[in-house]
């Protein structure tokens, strides 16, 4: 079948919101992921 590669982020919805994280091919690959992700959730909130 081969595998697949992906990158999926799981969190509760209610706080205190731990997220795990998992798939990511190098350390570059999940330090992209997170600043995006305080970029696009955290920073446009304020």
């Amino acid at each position: 079948q081969g595998s697949s590669i992906e990158l999926s982020c799981d969190a509760p919805m209610r706080q205190p919101y731990c997220v795990y994280m998992q798939g990511g091919l190098t350390y570059e690959h999940y330090r992209y992921t997170v600043r995006e992700l305080i970029d696009t959730i955290i920073l446009k909130r304020a």
